[in-house]
């Protein structure tokens, strides 16, 4: 591993941390619901949580430099699953 990848891989786990933190701000500060959280506050977190999923996959698994099949087969499982758990939200 280069040097250069240390620095990289930290730049990564900062960007991580921040938005985990900004994702459990946005859960905290949102108003309580009975029925479960407000729509766009869900999907703000999911969207922050699915950017996660990305950069971890593509910094900390490597994805950056496979196959290009690969990568769209990855940032394809993403955008689905996204989108059937916010669809999932929505009912």
């Amino acid at each position: 591993m280069l040097r250069n990848d240390y620095f990289l891989y930290s730049i990564v786990w900062l960007l991580l941390v921040m938005l985990t933190f900004a994702a459990w701000v946005i859960g905290h500060q949102a108003p309580i619901a009975i029925d479960g959280p407000p729509l766009p506050i869900a999907a703000s977190i999911l969207g922050l949580a699915f950017v996660k999923v990305a950069m971890i996959m593509a910094i900390f698994m490597d994805l950056r430099v496979g196959p290009f099949g690969l990568i769209t087969l990855a940032a394809t499982w993403i955008v689905i699953e996204c989108a059937a758990l916010l669809a999932l939200i929505a009912q």
